[in-house]
């Protein structure tokens, strides 16, 4: 694999075309996803650890606003926090160790699966202690966004 020129500027625009490609695909869809899964799941707003029950509609609208914002927040932070690490700081160790650009896609592309749901895990409160959901979340997002950017977009 030769030495990518990370500091070209033409560098920086495929990165940053990658990058708000990413966001977007990988946005929308866990939108959908997330909404979906509180949709179907068994217990309802009322059920949750703030008993709602006897808050004002207008309270709960807000409620579940902030639920929206703080969802979208994990899913851009996630992005934000990975995507740098595969595209600037991942080439030089796959070029330092003589590995060929398959590998660096297959590295690159398991530790952002593993480090997003990682952090999903972590911080999306519907998900927590069930770490299969965030493996299976972070890859279909992964998966859609590297597939829809590299071959359809």
């Amino acid at each position: 694999m030769p030495q990518p020129n990370l500091e070209s500027t033409s560098y920086d625009s495929m990165w940053l075309d990658a990058f708000i490609k990413t966001q977007i695909i990988e946005l929308s869809l866990g939108l959908i996803i997330c909404s979906g899964y509180v949709l179907c799941q068994s217990k309802s707003l009322e059920d949750s650890r703030f008993h709602l029950a006897s808050l004002t509609q207008e309270i709960k609208a807000h409620y579940s606003f902030l639920k929206l914002l703080h969802v979208t927040l994990v899913f851009l932070i996630a992005t934000s926090i990975t995507h740098p690490i595969l595209w600037y700081v991942l080439p030089y160790y796959i070029y330092e160790w003589g590995l060929s650009y398959h590998v660096y896609i297959l590295i690159g592309e398991l530790f952002v699966w593993l480090t997003e749901a990682l952090w999903y895990y972590l911080v999306i409160e519907s998900i927590q202690k069930r770490y299969i959901l965030a493996l299976c979340l972070s890859l279909v997002l992964n998966a859609a966004s590297y597939f829809i950017g590299v071959y359809l977009w």
